[in-house]
């Protein structure tokens, strides 16, 4: 029986709504928060990272994990991160 041919198809989170609601909103809370709660008012750094990581998800030009099966014994993994 011949191998089913597996075609890669990329997931898109940039068409969603909420990554275009957070991709377009969040730039802007950090000013939104100075000045409605004064200076000392910030997001905590792993916030605003757990954010920006999730912007980038899916974007090819940001990296990606490839797979590709070796033989029965083993898995060989080519990683592809941006330069």
């Amino acid at each position: 029986m011949p191998a089913a041919k597996l075609v890669y198809k990329r997931r898109e989170p940039e068409r969603t709504d909420l990554h275009r609601l957070v991709r377009t909103w969040f730039p802007s809370i950090p000013g939104m928060l100075t000045e409605r709660f004064g200076p000392r008012a910030k997001l905590a750094k792993f916030q605003t990272q757990a954010v920006e990581r999730y912007v980038d998800c899916g974007q090819l030009g940001n990296g990606f994990w490839r797979f590709n099966r070796l033989n029965y014994q083993g898995l060989c993994v080519a990683v592809t991160a941006p330069e």
